[in-house]
């Protein structure tokens, strides 16, 4: 992932909050991902800013969890990857 990829959640993805989990699909392949609330966090800061840089991501979840960005960005970088593969997130 390039620090500069600007991600958006594209009009084709639903998503629904199930207790402490969400879930996103796209409709038009019917692939979704079932993700916990850390995740969550993730996918509001992307729905609250429409697009996100993903260096300012990263440095949002940082202040958020007041962790170390190199210790996140691993697990970020993992599920926004799963996210692009199944198109429920989309860069430019």
């Amino acid at each position: 992932m390039n620090n500069q990829d600007i991600l958006f959640i594209p009009d084709t993805a639903l998503i629904s909050s199930v207790g402490d989990e969400m879930i996103i699909l796209e409709i038009n392949s019917g692939k979704y991902i079932e993700f916990n609330s850390v995740a969550g966090k993730i996918i509001d800061l992307i729905r609250a800013k429409k697009t996100i840089a993903y260096k300012n991501l990263l440095i949002n979840l940082s202040e958020f969890y007041d962790i170390d960005i190199n210790s996140i960005n691993i697990d970020v970088e993992e599920f926004i990857n799963q996210a692009l593969k199944i198109e429920v997130l989309r860069k430019k």
